[in-house]
């Protein structure tokens, strides 16, 4: 899968690729991050990338540190490679996304790229609550929408630096494989903060929030209180309330049930789960978990919110990408002082949080 035709691809790319040979080489990068590599082991998938971006670079498989600082100071070399790079991320984040179930579930994602909309149709609803997630300051925009009408989700730049020693990785001694890895993961983390974001939003919009917008302690005391709302959820929506949230959101229902009323399925399920699989009668869904940032020191969703949606919400996650993953490099090598390159992978994304029917929130106390 090309983002451009191959006649629009670099020349040093052309130069030692024909349009089949690199639709081979494409996959081989992308599959070596998927671990779907049949005839090399990972390593020698990597090696082999390794060896044909050199023969790109117009260097040898063993090639001195002079000549590959010559052949980074040209700017052909440096467009060629980060074809190569940003076509892998493309890729690779599609694949991460199309896999994921909770995604499947939820988010209707588009790609225009690969000739999607960015228009959404939303049929006549009872109440229908919008928050978009688009700016890159993070602004909320609400929105009420009339019935029978479609939605454009615009899209904003978001960006992602990544500090890479270009001279070591033709070296052999930095893995750029690696380099494609750490940055899908922070685009696809990025989604699902933004995803969130306009999730909890939403909820603040709701017809009665201060009935579907619930806080309490997780202890047996407060089942009943629980079981109310996904009951709330079920009789407005008219369809069996199901409860989303992280897993260690979702750890906490087992505290609001004396233990003495487990079912075997319950305890099988806190032994392999971590948490109950159903609370009562509702079933329960995990949204996956992530760190917001390098430091570590802040994940992408809030443990202590569980969300209550009705089990016909649908894709009401409406998510889009333009599908092109942009390179801009400093090429002042002056500016770090061990030479390296600085580069910052960008993509434009929107999320809207369409929800045409009743949902609910319980935020655990500790």
């Amino acid at each position: 899968m090309f983002r451009y035709t191959f006649n629009q691809s670099a020349e040093a790319i052309q130069k030692v690729f024909d349009e089949q040979s690199y639709a081979s080489f494409s996959n081989l990068c992308v599959d070596a991050i998927k671990g779907n590599v049949v005839k090399f082991s990972k390593q020698e998938a990597s090696n082999e990338i390794r060896k044909k971006t050199l023969a790109v670079a117009g260097l040898s498989e063993n090639p001195t540190i002079g000549e590959v600082r010559r052949a980074l100071n040209r700017t052909a070399t440096r467009e060629a490679i980060f074809e190569i790079i940003s076509e892998t991320v493309d890729q690779t984040l599609i694949y991460g996304i199309q896999g994921d179930a909770w995604f499947n579930t939820y988010v209707d994602y588009r790609n225009l790229n690969l000739g999607d909309s960015a228009e959404f149709f939303i049929p006549d609803p009872t109440n229908l609550v919008v928050s978009e997630v688009a700016a890159a300051n993070h602004d909320i925009i609400r929105q009420r929408i009339g019935s029978g009408r479609s939605i454009t989700v615009p899209t904003r730049q978001y960006a992602v630096k990544v500090y890479v020693e270009a001279e070591r990785f033709l070296m052999g001694a930095e893995d750029w494989s690696a380099l494609i890895e750490r940055v899908t993961k922070a685009f696809y983390d990025k989604i699902g903060e933004m995803t969130y974001e306009s999730m909890s939003s939403a909820s603040k919009d709701l017809p009665s929030p201060t009935r579907f917008n619930v806080t309490m302690q997780a202890n047996p005391t407060n089942r009943a209180q629980m079981l109310k709302l996904c009951n709330d959820v079920s009789i407005a929506s008219g369809s069996k309330a199901i409860i989303l949230g992280t897993g260690v959101g979702l750890g906490q229902l087992q505290n609001m049930k004396n233990t003495d009323i487990f079912a075997d399925s319950e305890k099988e399920d806190i032994y392999t789960l971590g948490r109950v699989g159903h609370f009562d009668q509702y079933a329960v869904a995990e949204i996956p978990q992530a760190f917001a940032d390098a430091t570590l020191s802040k994940y992408n969703y809030d443990d202590a919110k569980l969300l209550v949606v009705p089990g016909n919400i649908g894709k009401f996650v409406k998510f889009v990408d333009e599908g092109a993953t942009e390179i801009y490099e400093n090429t002042d090598r002056t500016h770090n002082k061990d030479h390296s390159f600085d580069y910052e992978m960008s993509r434009k994304m929107g999320v809207a949080c369409v929800v045409s029917t009743v949902f609910g929130t319980c935020t655990i106390e500790a």
